[in-house]
């Protein structure tokens, strides 16, 4: 089966999770990439499907599994006009190629370098962030069931928990007791949703998506949105064992074989 992943660092490295299909004879395609946000990740799927559509209508996707980052990160496409034009990630970057004239996304949300700056002091706000993740997640689900291609998602940690949750595993050393206790009783997030009844779509996109199609950690969940990688780890009792802040080998070895795979050969059995 021809496996198709996209995502932010949590699945970029040669060694995460989606590398274990291949020991179950399946071929996967995996463009994720380091500081990815939602809009790139859904970007770069509707391109490579295109691309794989014009190249041999034969050799398509039968299988897609999304990981939505965090809602923090804003993307916006702009042309690269100088090399002091970052923190960029492109298409198809490749170091040492000129990068001038070149499409890129700023990363905003994850930097406070250049123009990153300006928007994430100036117009960032969770409730603007989570609207936007929503759409990427709607179009997307709507843009794989049109063509036909089964797929499932997870997120890196549960969007409306995510600070809460990224503080709870750094410490999760010193912290006793029940961890997803503490994690829900010490959550203090702005009253998003409660906001959204009079305002534009949100509360109709969090309707509309099959949320069914996620890949939930726990049976943990805030007004219906579950947990996801970084809550799998808190249930665990363990923290981040690659580099501070990411899981480990052995860590996206277990992920794998405890999540993933399982809820995937449901799926196509």
């Amino acid at each position: 089966m021809n496996i198709l992943v996209s995502g932010c660092s949590f699945s970029a490295e040669n060694w995460s999770w989606a590398s274990h299909f291949e020991s179950q004879n399946h071929y996967v395609a995996n463009l994720a990439q380091h500081g990815a946000g939602n809009t790139y990740i859904r970007r770069q799927i509707q391109k490579e499907i295109f691309h794989k559509e014009r190249l041999d209508k034969n050799k398509q996707y039968d299988y897609v599994i999304v990981q939505w980052s965090t809602i923090d990160r804003w993307e916006y496409p702009f042309i690269i006009t100088s090399e002091t034009d970052s923190p960029i990630i492109e298409f198809q970057h490749k170091e040492g190629h000129n990068v001038i004239g070149s499409v890129a996304y700023n990363r905003n949300g994850t930097s406070l370098d250049g123009k990153c700056k300006t928007f994430y002091e100036t117009f960032y706000s969770k409730y603007g962030q989570l609207l936007n993740t929503l759409d990427d997640i709607y179009y997307t689900q709507l843009f794989l069931e049109n063509l036909g291609i089964p797929y499932k998602m997870f997120s890196i940690a549960n969007f409306l928990t995510t600070e809460v949750s990224f503080d709870t595993i750094k410490n999760i050393q010193s912290i006793k007791g029940d961890l997803q206790k503490q994690r829900t009783n010490n959550l203090e997030l702005e009253n998003i949703l409660q906001f959204c009844q009079t305002a534009d779509t949100l509360q109709i996109l969090k309707n509309k998506i099959d949320w069914d199609k996620f890949i939930w950690t726990s049976d943990f969940k805030l007004d219906g949105i579950g947990d996801g990688f970084t809550e799998y780890l808190i249930n665990k009792g363990e923290s981040f064992k690659h580099n501070g802040n990411h899981p480990d080998a052995t860590q996206h070895l277990n992920f794998f074989n405890d999540i993933i795979y399982p809820n995937f050969k449901t799926t196509i059995l």
